[in-house]
């Protein structure tokens, strides 16, 4: 039976009456549950697989290079404040290679390879020769051993490279810097 009650508008409206109980829902469908199924995760697993396998070399290159550029604009900006310092104070300014930059007493090395680090000192000729660190005279700047680089100076500045007072160095020279991927 049907009744009838009022809307928000005062008009009668008709009501009908709930749905019998009883066999007339409709047909039971299967409802899907939020989430991923087993093969839309091992799809989306391998997708992520075969991107890593393609950056990681990439990455490692990326790497690789960013080592290397640091460690040529350290011994360029080693080289750029020596020759301001001997510009500035007007005194000879040497930097030479060191396989003890780190130590309390660094000494400047022999042979051409500098990976394992590098001195800046006032080469004030105290107690001996120029390009030569002698007691008396002060070490500016110490710089550890290269990661994984290795940097070679040819010819006259394989060990030292002196800037005069005004700036010039009488030792032309090339560096070599490689890493594992060669030079």
């Amino acid at each position: 039976m049907a009744t009838s009650r009022r809307n928000r508008c005062g008009s009668r409206v008709a009501a009908t009456s709930p749905p019998q109980q009883g066999n007339t829902a409709a047909p039971n469908r299967r409802r899907s549950a939020p989430g991923f199924t087993l093969i839309e995760l091992l799809v989306a697993i391998a997708v992520a697989a075969i991107l890593v396998t393609i950056a990681v070399p990439s990455f490692r290159s990326t790497v690789l290079d960013s080592r290397r550029a640091a460690a040529a604009n350290d011994f360029v900006a080693t080289l750029n404040h020596a020759r301001a310092l001997a510009l500035s104070r007007r005194v000879p300014v040497t930097v030479c290679r060191s396989t003890t930059s780190n130590a309390a007493s660094p000494v400047c090395g022999t042979g051409n390879g500098w990976e394992s680090g590098w001195l800046t000192y006032v080469d004030g000729n105290a107690a001996g020769t120029t390009g030569t660190l002698d007691s008396g005279e002060e070490i500016l700047r110490q710089h550890e051993a290269l990661n994984g680089s290795t940097l070679r100076g040819q010819t006259t500045s394989s060990t030292t490279v002196t800037f005069n007072s005004r700036g010039v160095t009488a030792q032309p020279g090339r560096f070599v810097l490689c890493d594992s991927r060669g030079c």
